[in-house]
């Protein structure tokens, strides 16, 4: 994490991987995220990726290979849910892959630039298992029909289709530049309680706990089904 002129950049450095998200990197993600919302030097926070991709969610390996548990979900959707918590403009710069957890990110954040070349999707029932709280973000985007064709039927948007549906606020050949401009234009805002409590009315954190544990329920039920388990051996034998 870096922070210039009160905006922070919180980068998903792991581009060997496109950004692949195991233990660890998740631990550091959720730490920056942390560190950014209780620094009085951070006004605004612009998410994005090194390398080739923004982030193709959850690291397979890992995940085939027991190193991602059913606790590493819920630490998943507690560091996302900072995104839409934090009382502050969080801005996701997106370029390449956006996918599964990718694309999480990217909905919890208050807006989001991506380059042309950008894809979305969310691609986790072909691993068996659920897409985190993204079944519940992505409707307020594009309603529950859209929502269903991507979840259930695999649909892949490119940007300019995902900037048509209002996904995107702007598409740029330098998403991070035009993301940290925007960033740096709506930091004032954090100096403003009722955009806060704004956020705050906006975001999933009203729902309570009930909702994350019967997600996790269900995970947990995934993680041990045949479908996730044949798609684990599919992954390591590629």
């Amino acid at each position: 994490m870096t922070v210039e002129h009160h905006v922070a950049k919180v980068r998903l450095n792991r581009p060997e991987v496109l950004n692949a998200v195991d233990g660890a990197a998740l631990a550091k993600f959720g730490l920056a995220l942390h560190d950014c919302a209780g620094s009085p030097d951070v006004h605004a926070v612009v998410i994005h990726g090194a390398g080739r991709s923004f982030c193709s969610g959850i690291d397979l390996t890992a995940l085939a290979t027991g190193r991602i548990p059913l606790e590493w979900f819920d630490e998943w959707e507690r560091a996302v849910a900072l995104c839409e918590e934090m009382p502050k403009p969080v801005i996701c710069a997106v370029h390449g892959h956006c996918l599964g957890g990718g694309f999480q990110i990217a909905l919890a954040c208050d807006a989001r630039v991506a380059s042309p070349d950008a894809v979305f999707e969310l691609p986790a029932i072909r691993e068996g298992l659920i897409p985190g709280f993204g079944v519940h973000r992505l409707p307020r985007y594009v309603g529950v029909a859209l929502t269903r064709r991507m979840v259930l039927f695999g649909d892949r948007w490119t940007a300019a289709r995902a900037a048509e549906l209002g996904v995107l606020d702007q598409v740029s050949p330098d998403p991070l530049g035009a993301a940290t401009e925007l960033a740096r234009e709506l930091a004032p805002l954090s100096q403003v309680h009722s955009f806060a409590v704004c956020k705050r009315l906006l975001s999933l954190s009203g729902a309570g706990a009930d909702p994350l544990q019967e997600y996790l329920a269900r995970q947990a039920e995934c993680l041990g089904s045949e479908h996730h388990h044949a798609s684990a051996a599919a992954w390591l034998s590629r």
